[in-house]
């Protein structure tokens, strides 16, 4: 799991778990966090579509080339 990936979900169930507790939390906090998964989803995203190229790339040379 990439720091990323393992961020989004730490945030992700810190998130969950306010809402299932319904502890009062600052709005603001909220906001911040929300805006800090906001940012690790996209990094995630441009993450997978970098690999996703590569991938495709790589099926495209042949075995016996050198890489």
């Amino acid at each position: 799991m990439t720091d990323f990936a393992a961020q989004y979900q730490a945030m992700s169930t810190r998130l969950m778990l306010l809402d299932v507790a319904h502890r009062p939390a600052s709005a603001t906090a909220l906001r911040l966090m929300r805006a800090k998964l906001d940012v690790i989803e996209e990094a995630l995203q441009r993450q997978s579509i970098l690999l996703a190229q590569k991938l495709a790339n790589l099926s495209k040379t042949p075995a016996h080339a050198d890489p």
